[in-house]
């Protein structure tokens, strides 16, 4: 501003960072809001459901039959590989990738490019997946154990579904 006292600064954000927060209050910077979604978006309809293989499997094939995909989260992978494991059962015929921190990288960006290219159907993951994932065919999002993260992760994971005009849905599964 020194150099040019007539210059504009425009810095966006999807969430309010404490620090812009803090600049607008002390007038250093102004602060503005969009509060309307992009025309085509559809609110994201959520449930908090029981955990119930069957409504899992009914989700998921809603989601395939509609031609989209599936997140399957859940921050425990032992949970993960066992729930892949009853969902692999009940419909062995859909395409399941895994993704977790501790893999190793070539398998893990393998698995991603299998799921944003629409070859995977379903991705159980972690919270990996809680921010930077935009997957337009990706319209559903099934939350195991929903009660063990923090109201935050709650709102940036169901955000992975959502970002094209197809309806969304996300479950919140509890015990």
């Amino acid at each position: 501003l020194s150099l040019n006292p007539l210059v504009n600064f425009l810095s966006l954000s999807a969430t309010p960072i404490p620090r812009s927060l803090q600049l607008s209050l002390n007038n250093v910077r102004s602060l503005s809001t969009i509060q309307t979604p992009p025309i085509e978006r559809k609110p994201i309809i959520s449930f908090v459901h029981s955990f119930d293989i069957s409504l899992i499997c009914r989700a998921i094939l809603k989601e395939i039959d509609r031609g989209g995909q599936v997140f399957v989260v859940d921050n425990s992978v032992e949970n993960l590989k066992k729930l892949g494991k009853q969902i692999k059962q009940k419909l062995p015929t859909i395409s399941l990738g895994v993704v977790y921190s501790k893999l190793k990288k070539q398998t893990l960006v393998k698995t991603m490019e299998s799921f944003v290219f629409g070859k995977t159907q379903v991705l159980l993951s972690t919270s990996i997946i809680e921010s930077g994932i935009d997957i337009g065919l990706a319209n559903t999002i099934i939350i195991n154990n929903a009660q063990l993260f923090g109201l935050s992760q709650l709102y940036q994971l169901r955000g992975r579904v959502g970002r094209s005009p197809v309806q969304a849905f996300a479950w919140f599964l509890i015990p």
